[in-house]
């Protein structure tokens, strides 16, 4: 089975949206797929700032 990790970045411009996206897609299409914000598993500080 095709596995498929999306990580994206919470900063404006629709990075999470777009990836929220094609995790949908992929899931429809019967492909396991996570998306994982990358600034909540590197420092939450820092995500708290967008």
């Amino acid at each position: 089975m095709n596995k498929v990790l999306i990580l994206s970045c919470g900063t404006g411009g629709g990075h999470n949206s777009a990836a929220l996206a094609i995790e949908e897609a992929l899931k429809e299409k019967g492909i396991e797929a996570n998306f994982v914000e990358y600034l909540s598993i590197i420092n939450v500080k820092i995500k708290n700032r967008y």
